[in-house]
């Protein structure tokens, strides 16, 4: 039995990964929230009892039979949100990218001591494991799970790292797909925090919003190309934080950070 296999068994086995929905209507803080509009899906933060729109998510990783591990953020919704009884698919759209010279431009490698190999992320859900790609921009068809008879979900899917995975950031890149027609969801990302460097994680998430994204505007922490009362909204519910939304980087989320969204309003 390989390494991979054998993680993502102990995985199953011990109910780490179990499918559970959460049914009822309750979200679950800090998931990744999944609601529609304009018969697409989108994704945002959970904050209590609302959902933030966000497309950036960082995730802390622990280390899990020898493998660095994480099941957080999973993915949440209220009931009546996607068609009863259909499937949901968690794609991988390109390669695993490790943070360097402050960006997220590389491929992530590593050496083995036969030389260099393309790292990849294993994420698996139920019985069903996945690898991301080797090379950038591909697609890679990840595991799917099905949407309860009330239109919802509540799941978390694994993350494994491989083993020896040196400390840093690393990013992958997702979508979310529904087989019942309505529209896949635009690109996010998950950051893997691998004892990392907390500075580091506030500059590397606003990099993604600011690069990968597109917003491209201070206080567009949306990334929907305009700042407006979602990206307000978001800056509020991370007040006092390190959180995103501290868009000069000073390590808090404060008036400094509130005037400049309002200095690009609209």
């Amino acid at each position: 039995m390989s390494a991979r296999i054998a993680i993502h068994s102990a995985v199953v086995t011990l109910g780490i990964t179990t499918g559970a929905f959460a049914g009822g209507s309750g979200l679950h803080d800090q998931d990744v929230g999944v609601f529609v509009v304009d018969n697409a899906i989108q994704t945002g933060q959970v904050e209590g009892s609302v959902i933030v729109e966000q497309r950036v998510f960082a995730t802390d990783v622990v280390l899990f039979f020898g493998f660095p591990f994480t099941e957080n953020p999973g993915f949440d919704t209220t009931t009546g949100v996607l068609p009863p009884f259909s499937v949901m698919r968690l794609n991988l759209l390109d390669a695993l990218r490790v943070w360097q010279d402050e960006n997220f431009d590389s491929i992530a490698v590593m050496d083995i001591g036969a030389g260099p190999e393309t790292m990849q992320v294993e994420v698996s859900f139920g019985q069903t494991a996945v690898l991301s790609p080797l090379t950038a921009d591909t697609l890679v068809n990840g595991p799917a799970f099905a949407v309860t008879s009330l239109g919802d979900i509540h799941v978390h899917p694994a993350h494994v790292l491989p083993q020896g995975t040196p400390d840093g950031l690393y990013l992958m890149k997702f979508e979310l797909e529904n087989n019942a027609g309505v529209q896949a969801s635009a690109p996010f990302w998950f950051i893997y925090d691998w004892n990392a460097d907390p500075a580091d994680l506030s500059i590397a998430i606003s990099w993604v919003q600011e690069n990968l994204i597109g917003g491209g505007i201070p206080g567009d922490l949306n990334g929907d190309g305009f700042v407006g009362g979602d990206d307000l909204a978001t800056l509020l519910a991370q007040w006092g934080t390190d959180g995103a939304a501290d868009i000069n980087q000073d390590g808090v989320v404060n008036g400094a950070d509130l005037a400049v969204l309002l200095a690009n309003w609209g």
